[in-house]
Order: structure tokens, then C-alpha cells, then sequence
């Protein structure tokens, strides 16, 4: 509806408010347009009175009953004699109550506001505001449960006595007491927003973390009743010592359990910021609960709402210019580091998002005329004061300043001297006059920026004039560091690509660099030798290049220096030089320097560490158990073996040790990195499955998928080992893996009725123990969880679950009717002594699902032969769940799919009754029906998800 007024013309705020108080009823649209005025017959009938009390109450669930004892306590009468007098005012034409799946709702709330509001009187809202503030009250029991427990809060028990849609129904009440008053025509003036005040004042005032977490579903509304009490309430709680809303950040779950508890605070604030006297308030709230916010999952922040509230190119308000100012000074001076972090992220970039904020429901906050958005004029006007404020509060702060560099050429020059200013800082004696140390960040980053303008001046988005970079450039020659300590920490910053001359090849670039880091050793080095070198190297970002470099140059490598203090030191600083330092000396110098070396008095650790850091090729294990001898475990505990598939010679001896010595998860990692699936490979991979330990290897699930992915593809391979395997390793084998799938112990189920019976009594109990227990339930305590045996039924569940290998299909996919009908009988004798029949059967129903179909849809004759079986009715039950299963994950269609799918099973329902399937055709029908029913109940329930 919205959309369609706004493409006939209508502004997007003035169509968003017809929408909310048309509430979809065209009718009501076109009276609203034209201008309400004759009263409608459902606002005169004899019932109306009982109407509106209903609609005090707005929505609520027709059998809940917290909900029917709330409606008993607002009206004085009793739920049943109510309820059908409601029904009879409910059926007048065009009345704006409507029933539909078990909940009652007003289709339009400021309808049935307008028009009963003057049937209210002093008492009923005296009942209702002691009704509102008990059912508000109501704290979350949800929030009783640990997180990761929440999303089944039903399953627990714990859910309010009142449900959702009456809390909402309340609340929104509130909201319209407190802005449309005037509609109360039997009450005093002023009565509704008294009341409205009053209640927000007692939910709020003294509210500890779980009343306002508990209060977050009803938080916008309720701002809107009242918004000075609300936020007065809000402000005095974020400034108290001891304020409530770290305790609610604290509640926040991930992305799939949990939830937020503070999206409906942060709304809340976001409506009232629509309005020009509540914006520094509200930004001085928000900037109060940034500060405590520890960040987390959810992007509904106190942060990103003062962005979204304020973004120059997209504000969400109606504020003007001087007052959104007003309040970013007001939070950079109350709170400095929010406010920091506030301005950079209203300071413009070359890609920027913005969302609008929640606005109000009922408050007149924003102009019907209102387009987001404004002109460039007024958004190069709001980026020039924020960059001015931003370089007024980073003062002679280094780091602030070089957090502005990003934005230099984004400040539009003709409405900000914000580059001229910027400049003069970094030349102001406060700046050139900080120690080097502080100076070299801003040098790095200005001689970066300008690297890379004029390295990408081809590019759009890089390129500026040249008299600017110049300027800049002649900055950073002011501001470079004269101390070669400082200065050459940039040229080991890990930021390569910065550090290019031009986009020419890359690999004269990268020695041209290296040379260049060469020289700069060299000069740092003849300041005081080795000992200035291992201070600068400790010092810089990436001591890998320092030791990369050393080991690179002959006037700079020191073996004796280095070697072996660097690898058993302490430092990481120390560990990385070394380590590159050895990977470089050994491409440089090849075997000849390590054959060279004298390591004999160099201890185990040592000799390990050395060797570990050279190439996985033969080569290098044989001098390494050469030297270490009986201490070769050493080096094979330390090893980076990497395979090249270019030098594989031996390596299955490489496999072996590092499965001998615990490391079965890097030995995992070397089948599928080095292409090893052939021969010895195979039964090594199969070893390093069985040795792997979880609780001691590092389980990488894609390495692992792969082995099993291709062993099963080996026809030779022992099935034996490799079903016990996948059945160790089932959970990283299921169907939502997207990996290999656990397909030796889906035949072995189809092909081996005892397994498959085995996996069946593994999770269900035999049916006599699941009737005599039903007989004695509360007689007798229930036994302890073997946990083992729990584990095993864990795994037999998800085997079943995903098992999709129908019995009767053979090697290479041929399907044999008769070996099914072997396994079934097979199945059925052992299941039925055992008690396990019923649940076998329903297995059986929902796997075959997958069987071949013939030409049509249906399924072969010697599959449809059981499914239509008159004694084992369980094959058709597990059928119907895997058919509705299998849909999976889908979204709203308008019923358009459901249909489709009612369509569809109807027509096979058809073809099994034309061939004599007539249980099987019944049994499809009724499924078709219930698509068709669900068809009915989503477009139901998407029209009264509509707000």
C-alpha cells in the first residue's frame, strides 16, 4: 500500500502514516484521503461500548488465558459473556476487528480510535493504567534461561503469562494516550498523556537491567507515551554509578541464540531523535551507552545510531543544521573517545552505507513533505564542520592526526579550508617538535598516501592534482624522521604493497625493496653493530623482513651472531628474525651452508627448531635424523610439512612419522595439499584418521572431508575400517557439511538388515519398555545417562536422519525390487522381536522416499508395493515427513509455492490410484491438503504481520 501511494505521487513520510492508520483497508484509505466525517455504523451500534474497550487492548490471544483475565479486569465482566459481544460487533460492516489464527487485532488504530475514544471514561482508564503497569511489569523469564537455551524458551516453560501481541496492544494504547489525547472526549483534557506519564514513570523509574530488558519489545511505544518522563527515566539511569545497561549488553547472545535485549532502547531513542528538541539529549544518551558498550554480535549499536542519526548525506532528522552540530560538540566534550570515534565516522569516504532509523508511529515528529536525503551544498557544509571540529580536538595528538589523512582530499575545498588547516597543524612547532617516535606514524601514512596516488593517478578514485600531492609531499619531507632507528621502521611495516614504486612487475619491485631494505640494515647497523639491529628489529612491525634481509646480504649475515641464541629466545621478535633469516640463507646458499655449519655444541631444542624451519623435502628429514639420532621425535614434533607436489619423494615416510608423533591433523593436511591418494597413501590416510586425537590435533573439517571424500571413491578400499571411521567422524559428515557425506555406512545400512536394525535399537527403546513406562510414569525414578550409550544414539540419530541410500540399490545405482523386499522381510522379523518395528518402519517409509521414480512421478512398483502395505501403515507416515521435509529452508511466496506443491502431489496421489496404490494416493492426497491449508495460513498470517 505504501508503495503504491508513493508511486502515485505521495511522499514517502505522508504514505508511510496513511498506511499506518489506514491499517490495509482501502475503504478506510479512501476516507482518510478524503477526510474523515461521517462516523461509521460499527462506531454506533449497541455494542460499540464493548468495542471500545477492545480497543484499550488493541490485540490479544483468544485462548490465553493471561490475556482473558487482563480483559475481565479492564471491562468488569467475564471473559465468556464478553467475548460474544465482541463477536457481534466484530461482524458489522467494515468494523475494524478481525479474528484470524487465534488472535484478535484491530485493523486500524486510529480508526477505532477516533471514533470510540469518546466512550472511554475516567474509570476505564484508571482500570487500564493498573492493567498496563502489571502486564508491562511482567519480567522476561526468558531471561532465567543461559543463552544458548532462549530460542526454545517455550520447550522450558518459560514464557510470559501474557502474550506478545497484549503487551504490544498495551503499549501502543499508551502511545496514543499520550499524543492523541484529544480523542478522549468523556475525560478530562489532559487525562490520557497524565496517564500515559504515570505509567512510564512507574516502569521506569528505578528499572534495574532486567526490567529494561524485559521492557524491550514495548520501548518505542512506550517513548512515544511519554517522551520527557521517558527520557528522564533513560538519561538518569545511564548516569548513575552503578547504571543498568551494561548488565543488559551483557544479555546479548551470538547470531543464532540469545538475541539483543537493547534494539528496542536503541529505537526508542532513534524516534525521538526525529525531533528537533529531544536530538542533544538524545545523543547524550546514546553517547553514555557507547561508552559502556563491550560490543558484540548484533549491529544494533549505540554507535551506529548516532552515525545513522547524523550522517550528513542521509540525517534522520528533522533538526536543523546548528542543532545536530550543537549535539556532536556536545558529545565529543561529555564523551571524548565516543565522541572521537562519532566524528570519523560522519567525516565522508568513497563508499559509504546509511539505513534509516526507527521512526515514530504516532508522534508527529516528521513532516509529511519530509525526503530523505539533502542537498550537496548542505552535506559539504556539515563535512567541512565536522573535519574543522575533528582537527580542533586531535590538537598536536599524532595518531588523531593520522587518522584524519584518509579524509584529506574527501573535504570539499570550497566549503572548508579543512586541507590548508590541516597542513598548518602537522607544520605547527607543536607537532615538529614531538619526539620521532611520534612523528614517524604520521610520516609513514602521508608518504604512503601519496605512494599511492601517484602510483594509481590512472585510476578515478586516486587521482587528485598534482599541485595538492605536492603540498602534501612537501608535509611529510618536514615531518620525516631524521633518526635512521625511526626512519626505516616504515620499510618493515608488513605493508608491502604501499612500499611499490609504480604497478610494474612485481618482482622487480620486490628486489628493488629488498635492496633498498638492505642498505637501510646497513646504515643502522654501522650506528652500533649487532645490538642497534636486534633493538630495531624488536622494534619494528615485521622482523621477519629484518631477518630476511640479514639473511640475504653477506655483510650482514652473522650465522654465529644469531645462531642458535635467536630460536631459543623468548622474544617473538627474536623467533620471527630467525626464522626467516634461516629461510633465506638456505635459498641463497643452498645445501653447502647448512652442510657447512658447525651445530655440535647447539642443544636439541636448537637443532629441532633449525631444521623445522627449512623445506618438507627429503633432504632435509634425513640430515635432521641424521644429527638428532635417537632424538629425531624432536624435529618431527616441530615440523611445518608442507608437500610439493613437485617434490614428493619420500614423503610417505614424512606421513609416518608425523602420524608416530601425535600430529595427525598436519599429516591430514599433506593428502589433499599434495594430491597423495594413490598406493601407501591410502593406508596412511585411513591411520591418520584412526591415530587422530581430538583433544590434542586441530580438527580442520575440509581436509578432513576430502580424505573421506576420496577413500570412498576407492573401490579396493577396507570398508570395514572405513565405516567405523565415518561413524567416528559423523558429526563432520552430515548433510549440512557440504563435504563428503557418510556414504560406507549409508549402504552398509541398506545393504545389511542387521546393521540397520543395530542403528535402530540404538535410538529407539523397544515398544513393550515404552508402554510399561508410560503405565508407571511418576511411580518410579528414572535411571542414570550412560553417557557413551547416549553419544552412540546421538550418532545412530543423525545417521538416520540424513540417510538417503534406499535399500535395494546396488553398486553402480541399479535398483533391485527383489532385495528390497529380501531386506524388508529380513528387517521387519528381527524389529518385530524386538519391539522395534513401529519405529523401523517409519525409518524405512521416510528413506525410500529417495527410491526411483518411474516415467511419471510416481515411484516404481516394487517401491510403491510397500508404501501401500495395509499392515505397515508407519512406511507412509515416515514417507509424509520426508516429503514435507525435504522443502527445506523457504521463503514468503503469497501461497504461490504451497499451491504448487498441493498440485504436484495431488497429480501423484492421482497416478498411485489409477495404478491400485490406493493407500499410498490417500495418503499423498491429504498431503497436497495440508499444503493447501498452509497455503490459506501464510497469506493469513503475512496480512496480520502488518504493522
Amino acid at each position: 500500500m505504501k508503495e503504491a501511494l508513493v508511486k502515485s505521487g505521495y511522499t514517502e513520510e505522508r504514505a508511510r502514516g496513511l498506511t499506518n492508520k489506514s491499517g490495509r483497508d482501502l475503504n478506510l484509505l479512501l476516507r482518510l484521503i478524503q477526510g474523515l466525517s461521517e462516523r461509521p455504523d460499527w462506531a454506533t451500534q449497541s455494542e460499540a461500548a464493548d468495542l471500545a474497550i477492545a480497543q484499550m487492548l488493541a490485540q490479544w490471544k483468544d485462548e490465553n488465558p493471561g490475556d482473558q483475565q487482563a480483559i475481565e479486569e479492564l471491562s468488569g465482566n467475564g471473559y465468556g459473556e464478553w467475548i460474544v459481544r465482541i463477536r457481534q460487533a466484530a461482524s458489522a460492516k467494515a468494523a475494524p476487528l478481525e479474528f484470524a489464527i487465534g488472535r484478535w487485532k484491530f485493523t486500524s488504530r486510529y480508526e477505532s480510535w477516533l471514533y470510540l475514544g469518546g466512550l472511554i471514561g475516567a474509570e476505564v482508564i484508571e482500570r487500564f493504567k493498573t492493567l498496563a503497569i502489571k502486564v508491562l511489569s511482567e519480567p522476561d523469564p526468558r531471561l532465567q534461561l543461559r543463552k544458548n537455551q532462549r530460542y526454545a524458551a517455550s520447550i522450558y516453560g518459560k514464557e510470559r503469562a501474557y502474550s506478545s501481541c497484549l503487551r504490544e496492544g498495551i503499549a501502543e494504547t499508551l502511545a496514543l494516550l499520550g499524543s492523541h489525547c484529544h480523542s478522549l472526549s468523556a475525560c478530562r483534557s489532559g487525562l490520557g498523556q497524565e496517564v500515559a506519564s504515570l505509567v512510564v514513570r512507574e516502569l521506569l523509574a528505578e528499572a534495574d537491567s532486567q526490567r529494561w530488558a524485559s521492557l524491550n519489545d514495548v520501548l518505542p511505544l512506550l517513548a512515544e507515551a511519554a517522551p520527557d518522563e521517558f527520557l528522564r527515566a533513560v538519561g538518569g539511569a545511564s548516569e548513575k554509578p552503578d547504571e543498568p545497561f551494561s548488565g543488559v549488553f551483557s544479555e546479548e547472545g551470538d547470531m543464532f541464540h540469545g538475541g539483543s535485549f537493547m534494539t528496542g532502547l536503541l529505537w526508542a531513542l532513534e524516534s525521538l531523535a526525529w525531533n528537533d528538541d529531544y536530538l542533544i539529549r538524545v545523543c547524550d544518551i546514546l553517547a553514555n551507552l557507547a561508552a559502556v558498550d563491550p560490543g558484540g554480535n548484533y549491529s544494533n549499536r549505540p554507535d551506529n545510531s548516532l552515525r545513522g542519526i547524523l550522517l550528513p548525506w542521509f540525517p534522520q532528522t528533522v533538526a536543523s543544521t546548528d542543532r545536530r552540530h550543537a549535539a556532536v560538540r556536545s558529545t565529543v566534550r561529555e564523551y571524548p573517545e565516543v565522541g572521537w570515534k562519532l566524528i570519523l565516522k560522519l567525516l565522508p569516504v568513497n563508499h559509504s552505507i546509511g539505513h534509516p532509523t526507527h521512526r515514530p508511529k504516532w508522534r508527529d515528529y516528521i513532516p509529511e513533505d519530509w525526503k530523505d536525503g539533502v542537498t550537496n551544498g548542505q552535506r559539504w557544509e556539515d563535512e567541512g564542520f565536522y573535519a574543522e571540529l575533528a582537527l580542533d580536538v586531535a590538537g598536536r595528538d599524532s595518531e588523531k592526526l593520522a587518522e584524519l589523512l584518509p579524509f584529506y582530499f574527501h573535504i570539499h575545498p570550497r566549503l572548508s579550508n579543512f586541507m590548508e588547516n590541516y597542513r598548518n597543524r602537522l607544520l605547527s612547532g607543536d607537532v615538529l617538535n614531538l619526539p620521532e617516535e611520534k612523528r614517524l606514524a604520521l610520516w609513514t601514512e602521508i608518504s604512503n598516501k601519496t605512494s599511492n596516488h601517484r602510483k594509481y593517478a590512472d585510476s578515478d578514485a586516486w587521482k587528485v592534482p598534482d599541485e595538492m600531492l605536492q603540498q602534501l609531499e612537501e608535509v611529510a619531507d618536514r615531518l620525516k624522521p631524521q633518526e635512521p632507528e625511526v626512519r626505516h621502521r616504515r620499510l618493515f611495516s608488513g605493508q608491502d604493497m604501499n612500499l611499490y614504486d609504480d604497478t610494474g612487475d612485481w618482482e622487480e619491485q620486490r628486489q628493488r625493496l629488498l635492496e633498498k631494505r638492505i642498505e637501510a640494515l646497513k646504515e643502522i647497523k654501522q650506528l652500533g653493530g649487532t645490538a642497534v639491529l636486534r633493538r630495531f628489529w624488536q622494534a619494528v612491525d615485521s622482523p621477519n623482513e629484518v631477518g630476511n634481509a640479514c639473511g640475504a646480504d653477506e655483510t650482514l649475515a652473522d650465522d654465529a651472531e644469531y645462531l642458535p641464541v635467536l630460536l631459543e629466545s623468548k622474544t617473538d621478535a627474536d623467533y620471527r628474525f630467525a626464522v626467516a633469516y634461516i629461510w633465506r640463507r638456505f635459498h641463497s646458499k643452498h645445501w653447502e651452508w647448512i652442510d657447512g655449519m658447525d651445530r655440535s655444541q647447539w642443544s636439541v631444542t636448537a637443532q629441532a627448531e633449525f631444521f623445522a624451519q627449512l623445506p618438507s623435502v627429503q633432504e632435509i628429514w634425513q640430515r635432521a635424523e641424521s644429527e638428532l639420532g635417537t632424538n629425531k621425535v624432536e624435529y618431527w614434533k616441530r615440523a611445518r610439512v608442507h608437500p610439493d607436489r613437485n617434490r614428493l619423494e619420500g614423503f610417505e615416510h614424512a606421513i609416518t612419522q608425523l602420524i608416530g608423533n601425535g600430529r595427525s591433523d598436519m599429516a591430514i593436511q599433506c593428502f589433499w595439499l599434495g594430491d597423495l591418494w594413490t598406493g601407501v597413501y591410502l593406508e596412511l590416510a585411513l591411520l591418520a584418521l584412526e591415530k587422530f586425537d581430538p583433544e590434542e590435533n586441530r580438527i580442520d573439517a575440509h581436509a578432513i572431508q576430502k580424505i573421506f571424500k576420496h577413500l570412498q571413491e576407492v573401490e579396493s578400499i577396507d570398508e570395514k575400517r572405513l565405516a567405523t571411521l565415518e561413524w567416528n567422524y559423523l558429526p563432520l559428515l552430515d548433510k549440512h557439511s557440504g563435504g563428503a557425506r557418510p556414504m560406507t555406512l549409508y549402504r552398509r545400512l541398506a545393504e545389511q538388515p542387521e546393521f540397520f536394525c543395530e542403528v535402530i535399537r540404538a535410538v529407539y527403546r523397544p515398544r513393550h519398555e515404552v508402554e510399561r513406562d508410560d503405565e508407571t510414569e511418576g511411580i518410579e525414578d528414572q535411571p542414570e545417562v550412560d553417557e557413551s550409550k547416549a553419544s552412540m544414539a546421538r550418532n545412530a540419530y543423525t545417521l538416520l536422519m540424513d540417510w538417503n541410500y534406499p535399500p535395494g540399490t546396488e553398486r553402480g545405482g541399479v535398483f533391485s525390487g527383489d532385495k528390497l523386499k529380501a531386506w524388508l522381510a529380513s528387517v521387519k522379523e528381527a524389529c518385530v522381536a524386538s519391539g522395534h518395528w513401529e519405529a523401523a518402519s517409519h525409518q524405512i517409509g521416510e528413506v525410500l522416499y529417495y527410491a526411483p521414480k518411474d516415467g511419471d512421478e510416481l515411484w516404481i512398483d516394487s517401491v510403491c508395493d510397500p508404501l501401500d502395505s495395509k499392515d505397515d501403515t508407519e512406511f507412509r507416515r515416515g514417507l509424509r515427513i520426508r516429503i514435507f521435509n525435504s522443502r527445506g529452508v523457504h521463503g514468503f511466496s503469497g501461497g504461490k509455492d504451497e499451491i504448487k506443491l498441493a498440485e504436484k502431489w495431488e497429480r501423484i496421489a492421482s497416478q498411485a490410484e489409477a495404478k491400485g496404490y490406493g493407500r499410498l494416493g490417500a495418503t499423498l492426497r491429504e498431503l497436497g491438503k495440508t499444503y493447501r491449508e498452509d497455503a490459506k495460513r501464510s497469506i493469513t498470517e503475512h496480512r496480520h504481520a502488518f504493522d
